[in-house]
């Protein structure tokens, strides 16, 4: 993403960095934003931050009792983290609420079935969930000091950023639970915004780039 090139001029490429980012899969269906579940998709891990996923829940599980949370996301990558996670649901009385569901070879299924995707990442290089969840016209929630996410959602146009804390992201996910019209507003405003990441698109800056380089 664009964040990235003066890191990347300062630490390897001085002369020349092209940002063209991945293509991300054109869903034709839209997801209905009907059942009461919030997803997120990403392997379990510290810098993906589902502890505040977890924790923002938590504020809101006794208000929103019919509401639900999906960790979609292999878990052997961060076995301690994962270890941790599980007892932060415990402790927070979430399991009949917060389930960790393994890897899927089906996002699209997932997302279908999903009301609103969250991805409080620290990091982040491009954020293809992220991503492919806007494509299927889902409300994301994101944190505004994370790169990538932060250019991907345009802030109360196709999602919602929040800051590093579980209060305001809890703030942010109420907002998404009690309004279905708002959900629709972010979820048609992100589908149209990832048009510009379609195949032929991303394809033919990678064309224009590669002549370029071979006229020079």
């Amino acid at each position: 993403m664009p964040e990235y090139i003066d890191e990347l001029k300062k630490k390897l490429f001085p002369k020349r960095v092209v940002c063209i980012p991945n293509a991300v899969s054109q869903f034709k269906q839209k997801a209905f934003l009907e059942q009461k579940t919030i997803v997120n998709i990403a392997r379990v891990s510290r810098v993906k931050r589902q502890h505040l996923l977890i924790e923002a829940f938590a504020l809101l599980k006794d208000k929103y009792p019919d509401w639900k949370v999906e960790i979609w996301g292999d878990t052997s990558c961060d076995p301690v983290y994962t270890k941790e996670l599980k007892q932060l649901v415990m402790d927070h009385k979430l399991c009949m609420q917060v389930s960790f569901c393994g890897v899927t070879n089906d996002v699209e299924e997932k997302l279908e079935q999903a009301s609103i995707f969250i991805l409080p990442s620290k990091r982040e290089g491009f954020g293809l969930a992220l991503a492919e969840a806007m494509s299927k016209g889902v409300p994301a929630i994101g944190c505004k000091s994370c790169p990538a996410v932060n250019s991907l959602i345009k802030d109360q146009y196709s999602g919602l950023l929040c800051e590093d804390t579980p209060t305001d992201l809890a703030d942010k996910i109420e907002q998404l639970i009690k309004s279905q019209k708002l959900r629709q507003y972010y979820g048609n405003n992100a589908k149209r915004q990832m048009n510009e990441y379609s195949a032929d698109v991303i394809w033919d800056r990678w064309d224009q780039l590669i002549s370029s380089i071979v006229k020079e």
